[in-house]
């Protein structure tokens, strides 16, 4: 038996899609309704409102608030991976299948989209489509997405054969920004274990849209 260890790391983060209304829309754009609130940079406002909601309670109507964590306000998407156009991927022979095993060999390394240039199969892309969730919804969207760098997944599989990077597969969801986030992988047609990456937070990215 012999183990394999598959790292794949890039710039991505955790992206959620959430519902809002009409009057948190009006309110969360409206330059001059936040500048009343105290607000001093209105671009980012939301995003000092959600990262400590009980500073700005009282200034924020109660209409406009939002009830819950940003990354429980997921009901039209949750996401968390690295983006396909900046995905590296690093595959190594292993001692064994625990968490930090010793390195034996390195096996394969290069860029996710380059190898899925080179097989097209080895991607399943999917796509979350507001116009088709929102159909029959109002159009009013929470978005939010942490962005992180470093290591988004890994995983061990246990082969009686040699690797074979043509029986990897990604599974990638397109999002309405355009980003193509990783969610997870299969080898052989077995959906892989991710045991947890490694990540480093860049930046914070929240709005209110109408769609």
């Amino acid at each position: 038996m012999k183990f394999y260890r598959i790292d794949i790391s890039g710039l991505g983060g955790e992206v959620v899609f959430g519902k809002a209304t009409l009057q948190q829309y009006n309110f969360w754009n409206d330059p001059e309704l936040l500048m009343d609130a105290g607000f001093e940079d209105g671009d980012e406002a939301l995003q000092y409102y959600i990262n400590d909601k009980e500073e700005w309670e009282e200034t924020i109507p109660k209409t406009a608030r939002f009830e819950y964590e940003w990354f429980e306000m997921d009901e039209y998407g949750h996401y968390n991976g690295p983006t396909l156009d900046s995905a590296y991927i690093e595959v190594a022979e292993v001692e064994h299948a625990d968490w930090g095993a010793a390195v034996i060999e390195d096996v394969y390394e290069g860029r996710v989209d380059k190898l899925v240039e080179q097989n097209i199969e080895a991607l399943e892309l999917d796509e979350l489509d507001l116009d088709v969730v929102l159909e029959d919804k109002p159009p009013f969207i929470f978005y939010a997405m942490s962005v992180e760098k470093g290591g988004f997944i890994s995983a061990t599989v246990a082969l009686e054969d040699e690797f074979d990077i043509k029986k990897l597969k990604f599974y990638a969801t397109r999002l309405p920004t355009e980003d193509e986030i990783i969610s997870h992988i299969e080898y052989d047609n077995v959906e892989l274990s991710n045991e947890g990456g490694d990540t480093i937070g860049e930046s914070m990215d929240v709005e209110v849209w109408e769609w």
